[in-house]
């Protein structure tokens, strides 16, 4: 054990909205395999979130981006923190920068929130700029690929909360 942190290391219970779904599956059997994580529950559409959410530290959600907003909605209510992320080169076509747009209004609403940017390109000094203008570039990580080994980028894309993947070429 390491001085100051306690061992073993604390619990965090999660729930999975979006169970059904090949990446709500994929964060359930990888937060079965990690020590400090405990899988409250895997819900999807229809399934009682609201009375479940209490129970958690975390909601990570896979679902349909219409079901989105309501979760973030219960998060906010219930004080439970929301992380989402992208992987994914830094490039226009991407729109990374409206992913920042939302993590301003999110957090300006009182969700507690965290953004990882996993990826490399051109644009990311302007989203770093663009994040310190708008006052959160203290909810922001990025994380260059060449930091990660391919099992760490792997892993790191299944547990963000929201795999936000922003593409102006898909509108």
């Amino acid at each position: 054990a390491v001085a100051g942190r306690p061992f073993p290391p604390p619990m965090t219970n999660v729930i999975i909205n979006g169970s059904k779904g090949r990446m709500g599956a994929a964060l359930i059997a990888c937060g079965r395999q990690m020590d400090g994580i405990h899988i409250v529950a895997g819900v999807d559409v229809g399934d009682d979130l609201a009375g479940l959410i209490p129970q958690c530290d975390a909601v990570i959600d896979f679902s349909f981006h219409n079901v989105t907003a309501g979760v973030a909605r219960l998060c906010a209510e219930n004080g439970k923190a929301l992380v989402i992320g992208t992987v994914g080169r830094l490039v226009p076509v991407k729109d990374h920068a409206r992913l920042i747009d939302a993590v301003a209004a999110l957090s300006g609403q009182g969700l507690p929130l965290t953004a990882i940017v996993a990826g490399e390109g051109p644009l990311r000094g302007a989203l770093e700029a663009q994040a310190a203008e708008l006052g959160v570039n203290y909810l922001l990580a990025y994380l260059s690929f060449g930091d990660l080994s391919h099992t760490d980028a792997l892993r790191s894309q299944q547990l963000f909360a929201q795999e936000v993947m922003p593409k102006l070429a898909n509108l």
